[in-house]
């Protein structure tokens, strides 16, 4: 039911909401590929970059055939590379 719960959470965009009921996913069954998927990509979309990359590799620990995974880790490491451009853009003085 936690599960779902979070699936809805992270629908309706309730994403501390739907974190707190995938970390009780992953204390109750830390053994379980969705529940670290499914916070990676809410971390992902609050952009919480290092801990969606976290997450991701986690689930692809349990599971490394996991296309959906992998691709979200290709994306967020995209994602890092412009941050980290973004930040040196922001440090140029002028």
């Amino acid at each position: 039911a936690l599960y779902y719960r979070g699936i809805v959470n992270k629908v309706n965009k309730d994403y501390e909401a739907s974190l707190q009921d995938f970390n009780l996913c992953i204390q109750i069954n830390p053994y379980r590929y969705y529940p670290y998927f499914n916070r990676a990509q809410v971390y992902f979309e609050m952009n919480d970059y290092d801990h969606a990359l976290e997450d991701c590799i986690s689930a692809l620990e349990i599971d490394p055939d996991a296309e959906e995974a992998t691709k979200l880790r290709e994306m967020i490491n995209s994602g890092l590379d412009l941050k980290k451009i973004q930040n040196k853009k922001d440090n140029w003085e002028i």
